[in-house]
């Protein structure tokens, strides 16, 4: 089975909570004073959460899509063949200009 890629996102998750917490605690029990908006964090504690979501979703939605042309698919390249790897790294650039432009 095929291991998950490395995600360093995961790793600085636990750093970001603790330099909030320190934030706030400083914020509230150190020299200078914070003031902060409880809506504002509320609001962005509710578009992290949001973009979540929808990235869960809409991954879903890929994987499905992908699954279902594979299965109706008209033909199978062959991993061994040269051309098809050539042919792939091509069309990735392609679509890696043509979305990015």
């Amino acid at each position: 089975m095929l291991k998950a890629p490395f995600d360093p996102v995961q790793l600085a998750i636990p750093f970001f909570v603790l330099a909030i917490i320190l934030e706030i605690l400083l914020g509230r029990f150190g020299k200078a004073k914070a003031n902060y908006e409880t809506r504002d964090t509320a609001m962005s504690l509710s578009m992290g959460l949001g973009s979540t979501v929808a990235g869960i979703l809409f991954g879903g939605v890929i994987f499905a899509t992908t699954v279902w042309v594979y299965q109706h698919r008209l033909f199978t390249i062959p991993m061994t063949a040269v051309w098809a790897w050539v042919a792939v790294f091509f069309l990735e650039d392609l679509t890696y200009y043509w979305f990015h432009r």
